[in-house]
């Protein structure tokens, strides 16, 4: 099951981060569920949700916040 885009972005107003698992290749608001890529991509194309690690790999980000970067 996944979360809604609506709740997703609702657990980011609040501090949850959205983060790319590559062991699955799948995107999770964390704490939370899984969240579906439609809902991933519209979340990170919003201009309030900026990299907050930059992960493994020199520019290419795992996690994301909601707010001011």
């Amino acid at each position: 099951m996944t979360l809604s885009l609506d709740k997703a972005l609702d657990r980011m107003r609040r501090g949850s981060q959205l983060v790319l698992m590559h062991s699955d290749c799948a995107y999770y608001v964390v704490p939370g569920r899984r969240v579906a890529h439609k809902d991933a991509n519209k979340i990170l194309a919003r201009p309030d949700v900026f990299p907050f690690d930059g992960g493994p790999f020199p520019g290419h980000p795992q996690s994301w916040k909601m707010g001011a970067a």
